[in-house]
C-alpha cells in the first residue's frame, strides 16, 4: 500500500506518515498534483491519495492508474467527481471527525465577537478613541434563544457549551437522530421544520452539510422569518447561505449581524458585497476558513485521521469481507459498497456524518 499525500501545509506530512507506516504502508508527500509528472507515469503504483487544494477531476483519476482509494485532507467534497471515481472504481471517503469542538468553540467566539463589536472597540483603542458612551444595543445572552440548524458531529459537539448560557436552545436536522445523547438528554429541542426554528432563534449557528436541498436555504424568506434583531454564524459552507440577501437583510437593519467562516467561492471575492459592507460597518465579521483548523489538536487530526481513513478505504478495497467496524466512517460513494457482507451492519450504525448522505439517498 503506498499512499501519497499532494499539497502540502498545515503541517502535513508526519502525523499521515506514521499512521501509514503503522498500517505496513508506505507514505509519499508530494507538491500539488502535476500532468507533466503524470504523463511520464510516475504517479504509478500509487494505492490511494490525500488532496488539499485541487479539483479532483476525471482527469485526474486516470492519471493515477493503480489508485482505489481517494480523500480530500476534511469534510468537504465539493470538488471531487464522485461520478468519475465511482466509473473508475475509485472510494472516496472523507474524515469528519478531526475538529468538531474546534468548530463549534470558533463559532461562539465569532458569535460574541461580532455581538460585542469587539473587533471594532479594539480598533478605536488602537487609535487612541477612549470612549465607553457607544450605544449598546445587545440584549443579555442569557435571554435569548439559540438555534443550531444541522445536528451532526458539530452541532452534537455545540449544544452542551450553548447550555446554561442561553435560555433555550433549539435545533433541527431534516435527518435528525433523536437516539443522540444531546436529544435524549433533553439538552435541545427539536424543531419539526425549519421555519419553526427560524421565527424563535436570535442567533443561528450553521453546521449542516451542503447539499442540493441546503444550497442557500438561508435566503431572503429565512432572513425576514428571523426575529427583530437576531445574528447568523456560518461555520459549515459557503453555499448553505445567499450573501446578497444577508447583505440586504443587515442593510435593512432587520438583522442584529452575522459572522461567516466560509463563502460561496473561496478565497473570497474582495470587492463582494458583503466585503463592501463590511468596510463600513461593524456587524459583519470575517474569517478565513480556519474554524476547523483553530486548535493545535484540531490540525494534528486533520492530518492523522485523513490518512486513518484512507488507509481504511484501502483495506476494504483489498478485503471485500472487512470487518464492518473497520471500514471508514464516511464513503461518499457509498454504492460501490452495497454489495459487500457488512454494509448491511455499517449501514444500519451509520455515523452522523454519514447518515445524513444515507437518508437523503433513501438508502436508510
Amino acid at each position: 500500500m503506498k499512499i501519497v499525500s499532494f499539497g502540502g501545509g498545515c503541517n502535513v506530512g508526519q502525523a499521515e506518515a506514521d499512521v501509514v507506516k503503522e498500517a505496513g504502508g508506505e507514505f509519499e508527500l508530494l507538491p500539488e498534483f502535476d500532468y507533466v509528472d503524470a504523463a511520464a507515469n510516475r504517479y504509478n503504483g500509487v494505492t490511494a491519495a490525500l488532496f488539499r487544494r485541487l479539483a479532483i477531476n476525471r482527469e485526474v483519476f486516470v492519471k493515477l492508474p493503480d489508485c482505489i482509494a481517494a480523500a480530500r485532507y476534511g469534510a468537504g467534497l465539493e470538488a471531487v467527481d464522485l461520478e468519475a471515481a465511482t466509473d473508475l472504481g475509485i472510494l472516496i471517503v472523507s474524515n469528519h471527525t478531526y475538529g468538531p469542538d474546534a468548530v463549534s468553540s470558533w463559532a461562539k467566539s465569532l458569535f460574541h465577537a461580532v455581538r460585542g463589536e469587539i473587533h471594532a472597540w479594539h480598533q478605536t483603542v488602537l487609535v487612541g478613541d477612549w470612549r465607553n458612551d457607544y450605544p449598546i444595543i445587545s440584549k443579555p445572552i442569557s435571554t435569548l434563544t439559540a438555534g443550531v440548524v444541522g445536528l451532526g458531529t458539530i452541532g452534537q459537539t455545540l449544544v452542551p457549551q450553548l447550555q446554561g448560557e442561553f435560555k433555550r436552545v433549539v435545533g433541527y436536522d431534516l435527518y435528525a437522530d433523536k437516539s443522540a445523547a444531546v436529544v435524549k438528554d433533553g439538552l435541545v429541542e427539536l424543531m419539526d421544520d425549519f421555519e419553526s426554528l427560524l421565527e424563535v432563534a436570535n442567533v443561528v449557528f450553521i453546521h449542516c452539510a451542503q447539499t442540493p436541498i441546503t444550497t442557500k436555504i438561508f435566503n431572503k424568506s429565512a432572513f425576514e422569518r428571523l426575529p427583530q434583531g437576531a445574528y447568523i454564524v456560518n461555520c459549515a459552507r459557503g453555499g448553505i447561505l445567499d450573501e446578497n440577501a444577508l447583505v440586504d437583510a443587515l442593510e435593512s437593519g432587520h438583522l442584529g449581524g452575522a459572522a461567516m467562516d466560509v463563502y460561496g467561492q473561496e478565497p473570497p471575492i474582495l470587492d463582494s458585497r458583503p466585503f463592501e459592507y463590511a468596510r463600513t460597518h461593524r456587524n459583519l465579521l470575517f474569517s478565513p476558513h480556519i474554524a476547523g483548523l483553530s486548535t493545535e489538536q484540531a490540525r494534528i487530526n486533520l492530518n492523522a485521521h485523513s490518512a486513518e481513513v484512507l488507509v481504511r478505504a484501502v483495506r476494504l478495497q483489498q478485503n471485500p469481507n472487512l470487518d464492518w467496524q473497520e471500514w471508514p466512517k464516511s464513503i461518499a460513494n457509498f454504492e460501490m459498497v452495497k454489495g459487500l457482507p457488512g454494509y448491511q451492519d455499517w449501514k444500519a450504525n451509520a455515523q452522523p456524518c454519514m447518515r445524513w448522505r444515507l437518508l437523503q439517498a433513501g438508502a436508510l
